[in-house]
């Protein structure tokens, strides 16, 4: 009895696996965000000009090299409702380099910034929704990359912050 509908049985269930690894193959994407190897064109749709800044000199820096200051909040909260994150990140003018900001859970980007030239800051960026996320506390990172102003290219340097992220309904 159990024979007559083993191969049936097994018929079904090798088309079901044929299918389900087909819709992975063909239709499943994996949402990868990774740091661009030259810096986006167009500045972040969320950044404001600094408004007080006591010295907008340039640092000075070393020949094929660069001058930075991070300025930071080391908390961001995330809105489920609105998909929208509350943080701070500054550039300050004296910077000689532009940048683009990560920040993420774990090993997970839950938000990526568009480039942030010196002179400009940033206190609001749009959830990825590429993570489940429940209300609550996360142990985050801020990740700071670094791009000339005049090539575009990225640095060999990148800053990493620790961060605590606060999940809102």
């Amino acid at each position: 009895m159990i024979k007559k509908y083993a191969v049936p049985i097994l018929m079904l269930v090798t088309m079901i696996s044929l299918c389900v690894a087909a819709y992975f193959a063909f239709f499943y994407e994996v949402k990868e965000v990774v740091a661009p190897d030259f810096m986006p064109v167009e500045q972040d749709k969320n950044v404001d000009k600094i408004v007080m800044e006591s010295d907008t000199s340039k640092m000075e820096k070393e020949e094929g090299g660069g001058a930075v200051t991070v300025i930071c909040k080391d908390e961001a909260v995330l809105s489920l409702g609105s998909g929208k994150i509350n943080m701070f990140y500054q550039n300050p003018s004296r910077s000689n380099s532009a940048v683009v900001v990560q920040l993420l859970i774990g090993e997970t980007v839950i938000a990526q910034s568009g480039s942030i030239k010196p002179g400009y800051e940033l206190s609001e960026m749009e959830f990825l929704n590429n993570i489940e996320l429940s209300v609550g506390g996360y142990n985050g990172l801020l990740k700071i990359f670094y791009y000339d102003e005049v090539t575009n290219e990225k640095s060999i340097i990148e800053s990493v912050v620790g961060a605590e992220i606060f999940v809102v309904p």
